[in-house]
């Protein structure tokens, strides 16, 4: 009777049943905010199965594409994705309610599910096959739009990179000291890079070789150049940044 939101991630059918369905809440609490997250929606052919996060991620596309290049196995996100997505939306959806509530004194019933979370987030990959027909595989870190965006191997280890622009990618060669690859035909422009992309990374890795990531960082931190350490969680968890 007192409540603003009322939240239930069970499958379809399941709050009704036990007498908590949105009609019976509505009773007690007219502008009741009724929230129900499940594993396929309330609607569809799929309505009545349970869902856990490794199935819809499988169903959603991102096993397929998630792992090292070349890889045939298939290879889950390395967090639920999928259960933390959805949760996202259901909030997203109670507060536009709430905010509905505010203005008209409604209250409503919103849902989502793990499916619909997983596959929002396919953003480049359904792009592409929408646009083109082309089917996404395993890229390893590598952004499927850009290059140099990656993870790359270092005297000492591997450090990510993220050139997403011409004016990037020429502050980049300069904090590699090679103003020849700035204007390599196969590299200088977008497209050309990310085509030649194997090219590229073996180019950058030979240079990369003769520093650690520490160097490597300070130089490209000095041009303006987005990088980042690949950390443990141990380390991320002692990082400055995070402590502060």
């Amino acid at each position: 009777e007192t409540a603003d939101v009322f939240v239930e991630n069970y499958r379809v059918g399941a709050m009704a049943r036990n007498g908590l369905g949105y009609e019976d809440i509505r009773k007690v609490k007219p502008d009741i905010i009724y929230c129900s997250i499940s594993g396929f929606g309330q609607t569809g052919p799929y309505r009545d199965r349970g869902g856990f996060d490794l199935i819809t991620q499988a169903m959603s596309g991102i096993m397929s594409f998630t792992g090292a290049i070349g890889s045939k196995t298939p290879v889950a996100a390395g967090v639920p994705v999928s259960d933390l997505n959805a949760g996202l939306f259901g909030a997203l959806a109670i507060l536009a309610a709430l905010n509905h509530r505010s203005k008209t004194g409604e209250g409503q019933y919103v849902e989502t599910s793990l499916l619909e979370s997983a596959l929002a987030y396919t953003v480049w990959e359904t792009g592409k096959h929408l646009t083109t027909g082309e089917v996404a595989v395993p890229a390893g870190s590598r952004h499927r739009l850009a290059a140099p965006y990656e993870a790359l191997r270092t005297k000492d280890g591997f450090m990510v990179v993220g050139v997403n622009s011409q004016r990037l990618w020429a502050k980049f060669c300069k904090a590699l000291g090679d103003p020849e690859l700035e204007h390599d035909p196969l590299f200088s422009k977008k497209y050309p890079r990310v085509d030649n992309r194997d090219a590229l990374q073996q180019r950058l890795e030979g240079i990369l070789a003769h520093a650690t990531t520490e160097e490597w960082m300070q130089r490209l931190l000095a041009e303006g150049v987005p990088c980042g350490r690949m950390n443990t969680i141990a380390e991320a968890l002692r990082d400055p940044q995070v402590e502060a």
